[in-house]
């Protein structure tokens, strides 16, 4: 399994640290800010928005488009574009398990 991170934040440098603890660095790619990110959505075989908070998910929908299966936070507007085992799953905000098990189920 590969994990790509596209866009930047305050966590880069936290989140390449604990890759490099845990031994994964290898197999998560943090691309940081992209021009488009819709282009990278063929590659992907699920997509996931593990959101704290949110406005309108575009990136979501895009996903949804291009077929991908959404692993999303009932956060914001995402509960009114997903539709719970159907087009995504939901999971808690800040529940790792629970997310690591959504991901795993696709």
């Amino acid at each position: 399994m590969r994990v790509v991170i596209l866009g930047e934040g305050g966590q880069r440098a936290a989140l390449e640290k604990l890759a490099a603890e845990l031994g994964v660095s290898d197999r998560i790619q943090l691309l940081g800010w992209v021009d488009n990110p819709r282009n990278y959505l063929p590659e992907f075989e699920i997509f996931a928005m593990p959101s704290r908070s949110k406005g309108f998910p575009l990136a979501i929908l895009e996903a949804m488009l291009a077929a991908r299966p959404v692993v999303a936070t009932r956060v914001g507007s995402i509960p009114k574009a997903v539709l719970d085992g159907k087009t995504g799953l939901f999971v808690n905000k800040d529940d790792v398990e629970g997310l690591t098990a959504a991901l795993r189920h696709l």
